[in-house]
């Protein structure tokens, strides 16, 4: 005899949930009779080929399920562990197909790339204020190119289009983060020591940033562009998030925090600017 579960409300006339306490019961002594009967069993016995059957097509279709993941799951794994070069042009394994990445972007030569523990060294160059010296050096690091990059049929990675490459349709031209960052502290150094050295004013810095001057702000260090890369400065050190722990050194008597920490090895970037650099000399960034 099965009793139900269902909390009745008490509150409500009493005999409702005598009613359905009896009605029930009513239904689990039917039940009961049912199986009790020899319908039941004979029921069972003139259907038992179509269950036998309905049995073999389920094992049939869980057999199929199963060897079609181990075949995928074997074909990922050995696609995976091939080993990737720094000049791989082409992620996929054949011809012709095309994957998207749902989350981020990656490209081969932009992986796997190494790095090595680095303590802060003031640098002797450009560490320097504004000099002809001093500004060379810090526009070499992003070089002649800006920044910009070449990347072969870029749909295969879930790119979207670059910039149109003048001489190559199968190529895209891209910009990468780290060169954007420098592009943009490039900037903002450049704007400091022109304000502070008064080759830049505060009305030429805040006027609209397409005034066409003779000055400096032909080239664009208006208040609308450094406003941007401040922001963007703040944007790259947080999704970086470096959580290397630094350490109070005093320095011509003021405390400098440094430490090592993990740095991606600069000569194999610069490598990799160098390989698959676009020409940008004559495109403002």
């Amino acid at each position: 005899m099965a009793v139900s579960s269902r909390t009745y409300n008490l509150s409500g006339p009493p005999y409702m949930a005598i009613k359905e306490y009896d009605e029930n019961e009513r239904r689990s002594s039917s039940e009961e009779s049912f199986r009790e009967s020899g319908f039941e069993q004979q029921y069972s016995t003139v259907h038992r080929p179509a269950t036998l059957w309905r049995s073999i097509t389920h094992s049939l279709l869980l057999a199929c399920a199963m060897f079609v993941a181990a075949y995928l799951g074997t074909r990922s794994a050995v696609v995976l562990s091939k080993p990737k070069s720094l000049g791989q042009e082409n992620l996929i394994s054949q011809p012709g197909e095309i994957t998207t990445l749902s989350k981020g972007t990656r490209i081969p030569f932009l992986e796997d790339v190494p790095s090595r523990p680095s303590n802060f060294t003031a640098h002797e160059v450009l560490g320097l204020p504004a000099t002809i010296e001093s500004n060379k050096a810090w526009d070499a690091l992003i070089g002649p190119s800006k920044g910009y990059i070449e990347i072969a049929h870029p749909e295969r990675y879930g790119l979207p289009p670059g910039v149109k490459h003048p001489s190559d349709p199968n190529k895209g031209i891209y910009g990468l983060a780290m060169t954007h960052e420098l592009h943009c502290l490039i900037r903002i150094r450049t704007a400091f020591y022109d304000l502070v050295e008064g080759r830049l004013t505060p009305e030429d810095f805040h006027s609209p940033p397409r005034r066409e001057v003779t000055k400096l702000l032909a080239l664009d260090y208006g208040a609308f562009h450094l406003n941007h890369c401040f922001d963007y400065l703040q944007d790259g050190i947080r999704c970086a998030a470096h959580l290397d722990v630094q350490y109070p050194v005093m320095h011509s008597g003021a405390g400098i925090l440094t430490g090592e920490r993990m740095c991606k090895d600069w000569n194999f970037v610069v490598g990799i600017l160098e390989n698959h650099s676009f020409d940008a000399s004559n495109m403002t960034l």
